[in-house]
């Protein structure tokens, strides 16, 4: 992983106190579990197959008063995966109440709300 020059000085400035190292320590120690919890989260939609890999990526943080754009109630959603070697094509049908598709003014879509759940059987409702 590459530090950015912001967040190498951000780290210098948040581990320059020993109280401040230790938030550090806990956040990444926080970091790691949540890897590891969706590692384990992976592999119980996977058929015990365990993750490649397992990155963070930079989802759309929304907040209590941000502003979004409803593009319209989400019907299903689709998604091509991988058990056991062989590819499938997923299709989940949402039943009412229906989570609602919009955009960030970041344009980034963001599914709020809706009457569904996700088990280790899948997307349920």
């Amino acid at each position: 992983m590459t530090l950015t020059p912001r967040l190498r000085k951000l780290l210098k400035q948040a581990t320059a106190t020993p109280e401040g190292r230790v938030v550090v320590e806990d956040m990444l120690a926080n970091l790691v579990d949540d890897l590891d919890d969706a590692a384990k989260f992976y592999e119980t939609f996977h058929w015990g197959n365990e993750p490649e890999n397992v990155t963070t990526e930079a989802a759309p943080v929304v907040r209590p008063g941000d502003v979004l754009v409803k593009l319209g109630e989400l019907a299903e959603v689709a998604y091509d995966g991988d058990k056991g070697g062989e590819f499938y094509r997923w299709v989940h049908e949402f039943r009412r109440p229906k989570p609602i598709l919009a955009v960030t003014t970041a344009k980034k879509l963001v599914i709020v709300g809706g009457g569904y759940r996700v088990t280790r059987a899948g997307i349920v409702g």
